[in-house]
């Protein structure tokens, strides 16, 4: 806790979440992760897709899927990402592919930032790929006619 009001200095700011992006305003969404590795390939960086790889990035089971956000509620979110050669995912990368509400983006935002993940392989060399992943939050099923 910080006695100051102002909060911690060096303390990391929240990261403001990725609005999606139109697929009027960009065709890239009907391709997935080809604008995140078009833009990789122009600051010099190497982004696989899944089936370029050998051994495709896969996440840690011991991580704890996103909370649910609202009791009750339920949504679909699909999201893109580059996971890093070491496992882990380059927030900078984040994207969701539609429209989400808010509250469920942050769940999905915070749980892959704390994630680990197996990165992809070629051969023996870890790799960075660009992976896609949904999270479906169901609504919560209580039927007690059974």
């Amino acid at each position: 806790m910080c006695a100051t009001a102002g909060g911690c200095a060096g303390a990391p700011a929240a990261a403001p979440l990725p609005m999606p992006v139109s697929a009027e305003a960009d065709s890239a969404l009907r391709v997935p992760c080809e604008a995140t590795i078009r833009r990789a390939a122009t600051s010099g960086r190497r982004v696989y897709r899944e089936a370029e790889v050998v051994k495709p990035a896969e996440l840690v089971f011991e991580n704890r899927g996103p909370r649910h956000p609202e009791p009750g509620g339920g949504a679909t979110i699909k999201v893109e990402f580059v996971i890093d050669s070491v496992g882990r995912a380059d927030m900078a990368t984040f994207r969701p592919l539609r429209p989400a509400p808010t509250d469920y983006l942050r769940s999905v935002w915070e749980f892959v930032q704390s994630s680990k993940f197996t990165p992809a392989r070629i051969g023996t060399r870890a790799v960075a790929q660009c992976g896609l992943q949904s999270f479906d939050f169901r609504s919560d099923y209580n039927d007690r006619s059974r």
